[in-house]
């Protein structure tokens, strides 16, 4: 996830390393929150900003079509929601997730995908940009210029000099060659600044090839912007990379660990980025060598790149990662188990400041495979979002876990 924690207790990794019944302790800690999303909502995404503000954004339908609303964490719940827009023609999926992000206190950003004429996988980016912490919203205008019937989209948000910075992946090479391309000229990275007035400036290339359909993420760290994404060589290696932004230009992608996976087509599976001080961290999902795991890395110097990875999930994992790091030290990362009848569970792994694994814990035993689980801290509470559409009349569920020694909330549950 794309952001800096703020600080919290040191009692927090002192009480995950001592205490012998971690995982009933941190259950029971485990808060039903209730979510204004209305029933078949899809494509929830959790951010939390620089300064705090932590917001949520769906996608709910509407008699002609869907619209984009976002709700903000306060007072232990969710804020009356709001609309962003809305339209008849949007590209609607589970995956390539909208988003409403709190780039400053008060300069807002906002991104959703609309359909071509020619159908399929042909979809444009559209952005706006609020200058009032999302009350009202620039003209929506499109990042990218080039008018092709491919994929635009798998976006990330960060706050950019005088504007908001984008990056996302852009389909424009591979235009003409069928929804996802198996030409070495296939899926690209590019980034852009939203000016406050919403004009788009400093498109760039960040990447010539690229995986197609797996999200991004990117975030501000202590040395600039850096974005993650999942990289392709034209030998069908499809490692994890991240590219610095230095002086307002994208350097050349680096590989984050030297995983090796070769798949000839693209998991849907991206990876999380977060960071706290000179701390920066990711983590991701890889198949290599047949093997089904959820990697962690970090660094404290970006110019040196990532320290040696080490595997936190294995063997029943599908990933879809969240990540969150903490003042401290300590990462929790997100993913999901799952099990011989296709069933989905979410669970959370934290690490301490060293990468040692601590104890694990269940978030809930009922989520779907095809979703992707976010995770962002608000205060000092952990909060867990991800969307369901098989479930009524809720589809959009969310979970708060006390990182405090008391918690004012009522008894918890870790089912559904």
């Amino acid at each position: 996830m794309s952001i800096n924690t703020p600080r919290i207790c040191r009692w927090l990794l002192l009480f995950l390393v001592s205490s012998g019944t971690l995982a009933t302790e941190l259950v029971d800690r485990v808060i039903i929150v209730e979510v204004p999303a209305l029933a078949g909502s899809l494509a929830p995404n959790l951010h939390r900003s620089a300064n705090g503000t932590v917001t949520l954004s769906w996608l709910e339908p509407t008699d002609h079509g869907h619209r984009l609303r976002f709700s903000v964490w306060q007072d232990a719940g969710w804020s009356a929601p709001r609309t962003v827009s809305e339209g008849s023609d949007w590209f609607v999926n589970w995956a390539d997730r909208p988003a409403v992000v709190a780039t400053t206190s008060t300069l807002w950003s906002a991104h959703w995908l609309v359909g071509r004429p020619a159908g399929s996988y042909a979809y444009d980016l559209y952005h706006a940009v609020s200058q009032d912490s999302g009350n009202t919203w620039s003209e929506p205008k499109s990042p990218h210029n080039d008018n092709t019937d491919s994929e635009h989209g798998f976006a990330s948000h960060y706050e950019a000099a005088n504007g908001a910075g984008l990056v996302w992946l852009d389909g424009r090479e591979s235009a003409g060659h069928g929804a996802h391309a198996d030409t070495v000229s296939g899926m690209t990275l590019r980034g852009a600044t939203v000016a406050l007035n919403g004009q788009v400036r400093d498109e760039q290339l960040i990447d010539g090839l690229v995986c197609d359909c797996c999200p991004t993420d990117a975030i501000v760290t202590a040395d600039g912007p850096v974005t993650v994404y999942r990289n392709r060589t034209e030998a069908e290696v499809r490692d994890i990379y991240y590219s610095r932004q230095i002086d307002g230009v994208w350097q050349a992608g680096k590989a984050v660990a030297d995983d090796g996976w070769v798949i000839d087509g693209c998991p849907v599976n991206g990876p999380a980025i977060a960071s706290t001080g000179q701390t920066v961290a990711v983590a991701w999902f890889t198949g290599a060598g047949g093997q089904p795991r959820v990697r962690y890395a970090q660094t404290n110097n970006l110019a040196n790149g990532f320290g040696a990875a080490r595997d936190v999930l294995s063997g029943n994992t599908s990933g879809r990662v969240g990540l969150v790091l903490l003042d401290d030290g300590t990462a929790i990362v997100s993913a999901l188990q799952t099990n011989a009848k296709g069933q989905a569970s979410l669970v959370l792994q934290p690490l301490d400041a060293t990468g040692a694994l601590l104890s694990r814990i269940n978030v809930s035993n009922d989520v779907p495979a095809l979703s992707v689980p976010q995770l962002a801290v608000a205060g000092d509470e952990l909060l867990v979002v991800w969307g369901d559409r098989r479930s009524t009349p809720q589809s959009v569920f969310a979970r708060r876990i006390s990182l405090t020694m008391s918690d004012p909330g009522s008894a918890a549950t870790s089912a559904r």
